[in-house]
């Protein structure tokens, strides 16, 4: 995405988006903007439960009531997720603001875990504090498309063709992933079913016409019932044809695309879209499995990758091709109000992994 080609930035995706979608670029914005905060109480609610429900186990077990914890109770649950199930300071945080909202809830009496608080401070907070600096969080680095460029012209030199197509289905998704900053889970689309043929519009149409898809300047993959949706309404990420002389057909998410689905003997829009030779669906595992195996391969360390450093460099791909700030928050399904360009830095990196090398170091002596 580092050039535009002939394509006007300020007016695509407007016309676009409509096109494809019947709404207009104002209500696509609005929609991701309602759609985060949903999924965001949704997905919120969801997890606090969890906690909750460990909290009233622990608390089972320890013969103690729960609406009447002590700070030592709860510093006592804190180790024991700590030592049996080897939680995070990060989850640690959420558990403990799960159980204040569990409490607020119900109209119950919390004790002072406040940092005021010296017994809060010794028995709950160093025990987080002392958690993060034991075991720091990975960082990550975002993917560069001339790096997935490397990644396939190694795909492509494979002699076992099964295994040769299974790795460019994975591929293809890893891309659209990056174009439309996505999370992986969501251009699978788990959570119905897998993701179909069908879902990519081609010119703004659902279409099996090979020569159409050829000839299509732009596509649309829609999200539906996807995680960042409010109620079934569309969502959709937008794939444009980003071909120039120093990347390529190869460098065009667009192109990648487009190959993959002349490559399908009967194209079926209601047949699974990233199927394996195994029969089954691409899963979570292959796409991890996927960046480890093929970072390595181009060179990199694969420690500093994951799934999400296709949606951090489809970030910043855009941010340097000029796309308006509105344009990347519903591409990426964000309500505005997230801070992908100060944690999806370079210098956010570096001081991630400064803290995590500190760590190591201290525990070596």
């Amino acid at each position: 995405m580092t050039k535009q080609g002939d394509v006007n930035q300020s007016e695509a995706p407007t016309t676009i988006m409509a096109r494809a979608c019947d709404i207009t670029w104002e209500e696509c914005v609005d929609e991701a903007d309602n759609a985060r905060e949903f999924a965001r109480a949704t997905k919120t609610s969801k997890n606090y439960e969890s906690h909750i429900n460990q909290f009233k186990t622990f608390c089972d077990k320890m013969k103690r009531r729960h609406n009447g914890a002590t700070v030592k109770v709860i510093s006592a649950w804190l180790g024991w997720r700590i030592k049996a199930r080897g939680c995070k300071a990060s989850t640690l945080r959420v558990g403990i603001t799960a159980i204040k909202h569990f409490y607020r809830e119900n109209g119950w009496s919390l004790p002072d875990l406040s940092k005021k608080n010296p017994e809060a401070v010794h028995l709950i907070w160093d025990v987080i504090k002392g958690q993060e600096r034991r075991n720091p969080k990975q960082p990550k680095r975002g993917m560069t498309m001339d790096d997935m460029v490397k990644i396939h012209q190694k795909i492509v030199r494979m002699k076992d063709q099964k295994a040769k197509r299974d790795e460019l289905t994975i591929y293809v998704n890893q891309m659209v992933n990056f174009a439309t900053i996505r999370r992986g889970s969501e251009t699978l689309r788990k959570n119905v079913g897998g993701a179909r043929f069908g879902d990519i519009r081609f010119g703004g149409k659902r279409t099996n016409d090979l020569m159409e898809i050829m000839r299509a300047k732009d596509a649309v993959f829609v999200f539906n019932d996807s995680k960042m949706n409010k109620e079934g309404k569309l969502q959709t990420a937008l794939m444009l044809c980003q071909c120039n002389e120093s990347r390529g057909w190869e460098g065009c998410v667009l192109c990648v695309v487009k190959d993959y689905y002349v490559s399908q003997k009967d194209l079926d829009l209601n047949a699974a879209m990233w199927m394996l030779s195994t029969g089954e669906t691409v899963q979570y595992k292959d796409q991890l499995g996927f960046i480890k195996y093929w970072t390595k391969q181009i060179g990199l360390d694969p420690k500093e990758y994951g799934t999400h450093s296709m949606r951090r460099g489809g970030y910043w791909d855009c941010k340097k091709a000029g796309f308006a700030k509105e344009f990347t928050d519903a591409q990426a399904g964000w309500g505005g109000q997230h801070t992908a360009e100060r944690e999806y830095s370079e210098k956010a990196f570096q001081k991630q992994r400064k803290k995590r090398l500190l760590a190591s170091q201290k525990l070596c002596k």
